[in-house]
């Protein structure tokens, strides 16, 4: 079931409210429903008993030649009449508020009825119909019956007794659901004639009637509809912040985001351009402060190497100048680096497969082992110019170690993937992660001679970061180092 769940956020307010609208639609529909019903049977249960007090009255004065068509003429589909000379209705009441319409209906007949007795009961026709279509019961009815009043000492004169009992105690039919229950009244005239009340109920309307359908689809729509107005404008400011963070993450520049929306959202976006604001003077400052201590360095370094020619020692002037002028190797790289970081180069399309191919026909054309090959119209929003700087570091570490070096380019849907492969000895696994510090050395002597100060792959990684990306170095099997940078796409 999850696949079918929205992933946004609005999309799941939508489906919640949905929810909660079908939900409290239902329940209210239901009790609604009952209600209605209630009314309904009440309602009908009233003029049953106008109408049975009005036959009574109308018996009691008429002739009895005139009864039979005073009772044809009263009887209805819903309505049925008959004089016996016994009730058909053997108990007086069941239920409480079958007490209180016996007491209604006396209260009515007091100076024309003896006796009265009134119950409800299941709808005969449904029921009867239940019975004739399933073959157990029919076949079994008796046997069930006669056992069941044994048990509570109990017999049946009649068949209409034992046809009482029976729909009194079944189950409703699963087909049919809740029968509808009728009022049935047996009143005692005062010549000892007992006139027979059957009524049916008139059957309501359904729960789920089209008018009701109706109603519930056009509320859940026009809630929907405000709901998706309201997460709109909820959703923007989050959507905004959401790609001022992955920018910022990728070191572009951001403008300050508006605060508009929600207070929780206009807060959000608050604390987002404060960190930003705050983000960048620190970056600023430390970049002014590494420059500066650099740049000064340079004068004093200057100094020394002129004093250190003056050293009539020969041993210790070349030792003295050797250290001076690593120092100033250090000093310039770090100014370097500041510089770099300093920069503020816009990103723009750039297609990765032409940049490595033209690195690499660079180097073979100084004579170098460098290889290239991958996937062809790689487009990715980059800053050319800083992402050739950190290829050239690793193919330069890659060349110093391993004579030779592989360019490799691959993509999926979520990221770009740049490999630099060498053939050198590779690196302890303690030591994977140092390389990229700033000033990280492992063969001090190497890169003595080479001129390393230990910035290039620092270098590297500081403008990968600085395009959200990631690198990371793994030995390969049998020999050789790969740098691998992930950018996303």
């Amino acid at each position: 079931m999850r696949k079918f769940i929205p992933k946004s956020l609005s999309g799941q307010m939508i489906i919640l409210t949905l929810i909660a609208i079908i939900s409290a639609q239902v329940i209210g529909i239901s009790i609604f429903a009952d209600e209605r019903r209630d009314a309904l049977r009440a309602a009908s249960n009233q003029q049953v008993l106008v109408h049975t007090a009005s036959v009574v009255k109308l018996l009691s004065f008429a002739p009895k030649s005139q009864r039979k068509n005073i009772i044809k003429a009263s009887t209805t589909d819903e309505f049925q009449l008959s004089l016996t000379k016994r009730p058909k209705i053997k108990r007086r009441f069941k239920k409480d508020w079958e007490a209180d319409m016996r007491f209604i209906l006396a209260m009515m007949v007091d100076d024309y009825a003896d006796e009265i007795h009134l119950r409800t009961k299941r709808d005969r026709r449904e029921w009867l119909q239940w019975r004739h279509d399933d073959h157990d019961m029919h076949e079994n009815r008796r046997e069930w019956f006669k056992k069941w009043g044994d048990d509570h000492h109990m017999r049946y004169e009649d068949e209409d007794e034992l046809e009482e009992e029976m729909e009194e105690h079944l189950p409703a039919p699963p087909a049919l659901g809740r029968l509808r229950e009728n009022l049935n009244i047996s009143v005692k005239l005062k010549d000892g004639t007992w006139l027979n009340v059957k009524s049916y109920s008139v059957p309501g309307s359904p729960l789920w009637a089209l008018p009701s359908f109706i109603a519930t689809f056009i509320s859940a729509a026009a809630i929907i509809l405000i709901v998706i107005i309201m997460m709109r404008r909820v959703t923007q400011p989050v959507k905004a912040l959401t790609s001022a963070a992955e920018k910022f993450g990728r070191g572009e520049h951001v403008d300050p985001l508006a605060s508009i929306g929600p207070s929780d959202i206009r807060a959000a976006s608050q604390a987002f351009n404060q960190m930003q604001e705050r983000l960048d003077r620190f970056v600023k400052d430390r970049t002014r402060m590494l420059a500066a201590i650099s740049h000064d360095l340079r004068t004093p370094i200057t100094a020394l190497r002129i004093q250190a020619e003056f050293i009539g020692d020969e041993e210790l002037r070349e030792k003295i100048l050797s250290i001076l002028i690593e120092m100033q190797r250090m000093t310039e790289a770090t100014l370097s680096f500041a510089k770099q970081d300093a920069l503020k180069e816009e990103s723009e399309e750039t297609n990765l497969h032409a940049l490595l191919e033209s690195i690499s026909h660079d180097y073979q054309d100084m004579g170098k082992e460098v290889t290239f090959e991958g996937e062809e119209n790689v487009i990715q929003n980059c800053r050319p110019t800083s992402l050739k700087r950190a290829l050239r570091n690793l193919v330069d570490n890659a060349l110093k170690y391993g004579e030779a070096a592989n360019i490799t380019l691959e993509t999926s849907n979520s990221e770009t993937r740049i490999k630099i492969s060498d053939q050198g000895p590779g690196i302890p696994e303690n030591l994977l992660e140092q390389i990229f510090e700033p000033f990280v050395r492992l063969d001090e002597a190497r890169n003595t001679e080479s001129g390393s100060v230990g910035l290039g792959l620092a270098i590297a990684r500081s403008i990968v970061n600085a395009h959200g990306g990631e690198i990371s170095a793994e030995n390969i099997d049998p020999n050789g180092l790969r740098v691998t940078i992930r950018l996303p796409r």
